[in-house]
């Protein structure tokens, strides 16, 4: 196998590592949802809804449990993960062997309004880092 073909295999490898990560937590935060409202008939709803519905019915039940300072941490944790998820799922990806920073992306700044681009790129050292320091 030759560099090119390697480096791209990482990418795609630590992409598909992150993307079942990112979806295990998702459904985990679903399954904890679900538990704490103790509600059968609402099971499949809240496994079934979004990302942003999963987190805000935690929120609302963190909060009634006079959880949430101890959850604040976290929460902004979870929030990068779902930004880097995005990026990865919605931006535009290539990895381009040649070049001293091979992994290259054009996606939309997280926050902003349609248009608004964020470009890079890394090394596929420092993809793999930012994807690490995540789950630390």
């Amino acid at each position: 196998m030759n560099t090119e073909e390697q480096v791209e295999q990482q990418f795609t490898a630590a992409v598909a590592d992150y993307l079942r990560c990112f979806n295990r937590l998702e459904r985990n935060i679903g399954y904890s949802v679900r538990y704490m409202k103790r509600s059968v008939g609402e099971g499949e709803a809240v496994i079934e809804s979004t990302f942003h519905g999963k987190i805000g019915q935690f929120k609302t039940l963190i909060t009634q449990r006079s959880l949430g300072t101890s959850f604040e941490d976290w929460f902004v944790a979870v929030d990068s993960c779902r930004t880097l998820r995005n990026s990865i799922v919605h931006g535009d990806w290539e990895v381009v062997p040649h070049l001293d920073k091979p992994i290259r992306f054009d996606t939309q700044q997280p926050g902003q309004q349609e248009g608004q681009a964020m470009q890079g790129c890394f090394t596929p050292q420092e993809f793999l880092s930012q994807l690490t320091n995540l789950w630390n």
